[in-house]
């Protein structure tokens, strides 16, 4: 029990500095640490990706939320974590889409600008 204790109290760490806003290199640091440990548990996975959007590092977010999609047949998924899981992976793939739109749209704004200079 103790070491599940444990778990939580990082993953309770890590939701704290992802709030803040701080040290995210720290907030993967635990949700890899938390994710080795307990790889059944939703809870770093869904942290894990959420700290990767922050940083903008959406591949890395959709990837760790696939791994954990992928283990569906664990005995500790509950559909409201399915579903979070899920919620999380589109929310951040209409990030990247917007990113990427923003990249496409400054793109050609400064090739605008260029050419009227």
């Amino acid at each position: 029990k103790n070491v599940v204790d444990a778990y939580f109290r990082q993953v309770e760490l890590g939701e704290k500095l992802l709030q803040q806003e701080k040290d995210w290199k720290q907030c993967l640091q635990i949700c890899n640490k938390c994710i080795k440990a307990f790889p059944e548990f939703v809870d770093a996975y869904l942290l894990g990706a959420k700290c990767y959007s922050q940083i903008h590092e959406f591949n890395e977010a959709q990837k760790t939320l696939k791994t954990f999609l992928g283990r569906e047949s664990s005995i500790y998924l509950l559909v409201k974590d399915l579903n979070d899981a899920k919620e999380l992976q589109d929310k951040i793939t209409s990030l990247q889409k917007a990113e990427e739109i923003n990249l496409s749209f400054g793109s050609a704004t400064n090739e605008t600008l260029a050419k009227i200079d």
